[in-house]
């Protein structure tokens, strides 16, 4: 940008913020199909894209808030307070130190079945101290020791995260998997989905950490993330058809990849010839939430059914039985079962619940990778094509890209001649066969004609 442009566009910024979003609205916020030169589009972003699935998921929601966060670099003004991202911080950390302790358990998080509570009690309690003392969570030490006020805000983070931890070990004893890595972060790893090829000359280089990768301790081997959430997300296939929500296929992925790489697979025939699929588990949420903080202390069946984890499961029966136990008999399910750690359940002729279940087979998870990749490839194509129309998304009245957008003032969504720049989403337009997502109505005719065959 010339140097005159840039003091300029300072001056308004600073000096007459309301002139500023002004002018920037009647710049790049009309309706249409707004789109930049190519050229320009390059000057902005790089011919290579850097970021977390965050970023292409922002895109997804909205090509018009896209640019302004990363092509204008628009940042809200900083202030101090203790944020919800900077909660989300505490928790995220305390449960990292708290996993590394627990596997330093002899037989690690399997070792809590021997061992008293206090045990899992004091290691969480250390695990919160550790964290308030960590440099890189800006001020939360001083600020949650502030005032009597943050006291009580610290009194209840220790509460929500002792039920945490709690709920977490029954989880993992309930199945046969263990937790093998904590916050890893594959983008500094040499994995083949952490880049991802535009072009001969365009790439995209996603960096981000995966929370929790739990593994199978004997042969086979089999995976399964699992993403700590602070706030009310929930996991959604229709979300995921229209890229919203890619971070669980990405970090599956890229959870799969380590794996296979740690154990010397990742460049076998058997693994090429079976899929991603074959080895994964499941990927899921943990939403770390106190349900029942305005109620009477529930029984602890709710609690466990309340927390239970959030996501898609591979249906094949070994899958689900090395993460509830319960759920399987003698190689089958068990009639009328349902988990509590898992998003499923079986009827009373012992044939899953469609109703209670969110699954899929191997071929189905491989797909699903697949797809979310090749999703994010038409993203990055579009981002450096300069695609940046305003089109935030719509589910409901209630839920829009518009509703927690730093950027919605300078949008005014509420401006009924505006109406008309939502996109519709609606679950009627996602297949239920997820082997055909992504694919032309003559690739489908032909993936017809094979199956016939």
């Amino acid at each position: 940008m010339p140097i005159l442009w840039k003091s300029l566009f300072s001056y308004y910024k600073e000096k007459q913020p309301k002139k500023w979003k002004q002018l920037l609205f009647c710049a790049f916020g009309g309706n249409g199909k707004a789109q930049l030169p190519k050229n320009i589009a390059r000057l902005l972003y790089g011919k290579d894209l850097y970021g977390s699935v965050t970023r292409f998921e922002q895109y997804a929601a909205c090509q018009y808030a896209h640019f302004l966060a990363y092509g204008l670099r628009l940042r809200e003004r900083q202030e101090f307070m203790l944020r919800s991202i900077d909660i989300g911080n505490v928790f995220h950390k305390a449960l990292c130190i708290f996993g590394e302790k627990a596997s330093k358990l002899e037989g690690g998080w399997h070792g809590f079945s021997q061992q008293e509570e206090e045990v899992r009690i004091r290691l969480t309690e250390e695990s919160l101290i550790e964290t308030l003392q960590e440099e890189r969570i800006p001020g939360a030490k001083e600020l949650l020791n502030d005032t009597a006020r943050n006291y009580h805000f610290l009194e209840r983070i220790r509460k929500m995260l002792q039920k945490t931890t709690e709920i977490l070990v029954y989880q993992v004893l309930k199945g046969t998997m263990e937790p093998s890595g904590y916050e890893i972060n594959f983008s500094k790893m040499k994995l083949p989905s952490t880049k991802i090829l535009l072009s001969e000359q365009e790439s995209i280089h996603l960096h981000g950490q995966i929370d929790r990768l739990d593994q199978t301790k004997q042969e086979p081997l089999a995976i399964r993330v699992v993403d700590y959430k602070t706030g009310k997300k929930e996991f959604s296939l229709l979300d995921v058809y229209y890229g919203l929500q890619m971070q669980l296929m990405i970090y599956l992925r890229a959870g799969m990849e380590s794996a296979m790489q740690k154990e010397g697979m990742e460049d076998t025939e058997e693994t090429k010839e079976n899929g991603l699929g074959t080895y994964t588990a499941g990927a899921y949420y943990y939403r770390i939430d106190d349900p029942f903080a305005k109620e009477k202390e529930p029984e602890e069946n709710a609690w466990r059914d309340q927390l239970k984890l959030d996501g898609i499961s591979n249906k094949k029966e070994t899958m689900v039985s090395i993460q509830d136990q319960d759920m399987v008999i003698d190689g089958k399910f068990r009639a009328s079962a349902s988990s509590d750690v898992i998003p499923f359940a079986v009827t009373s002729k012992s044939e899953i619940d469609s109703r209670s279940s969110l699954i899929a087979d191997s071929e189905e998870l491989s797909d699903l990778m697949d797809y979310v990749q090749d999703t994010m490839v038409r993203f990055g194509k579009e981002i450096l094509d300069g695609k940046m129309e305003k089109n935030p998304y719509k589910k409901s009245a209630e839920d829009t890209a518009c509703q927690y957008c730093n950027y919605k003032e300078m949008c005014n969504p509420k401006d009924p001649m505006q109406e008309g720049t939502f996109r519709i989403l609606s679950k009627q337009n996602v297949p239920e066969d997820i082997s055909t997502w992504g694919k032309t109505k003559e690739e489908k005719k032909e993936d017809k004609k094979e199956g016939e065959e």
